[in-house]
């Protein structure tokens, strides 16, 4: 993998964070924040369904590999940022977090695992 300059993951977590809001923002507004409409939304036809399902499953991986690879502040940063900002903010900063070199010495280990206990 060529490297790249962690500032490229920055600025990709800062467009996940104001792109996704800059839609959200204006559609709370002209609906209100009702739980069950914006479920209803989410879910009112199969395409939508399917982008929202494959949101939630890519979260909970996001999520997931905050928890089981990065230690301490970094975990909770990218857990945090992924439930509130969405998984486009949260895969930005596991990626910035990579780039970085902060879970380097937690992978390999981590692999072994994964490895012994898929056998």
């Amino acid at each position: 993998m060529r490297n790249v300059n962690p500032l490229f993951f920055l600025l990709c977590c800062i467009a996940g964070i104001i792109i996704p809001y800059s839609v959200l923002v204006p559609a709370l507004f002209e609906s209100g924040f009702d739980i069950a409409h914006f479920v209803g939304l989410a879910f009112s036809n199969r395409m939508s369904a399917f982008f929202t399902l494959d949101v939630l499953i890519s979260s909970l991986l996001i999520i997931g590999l905050g928890w089981f690879w990065f230690p301490g502040r970094a975990a909770i940063g990218v857990m945090v940022l992924t439930v509130i900002a969405g998984v486009a903010a949260g895969l930005s900063l596991f990626l910035y977090y990579v780039s970085k070199g902060k879970i380097v010495h937690h992978l390999k280990p981590i692999s072994r695992q994964l490895k012994q206990s898929i056998r």
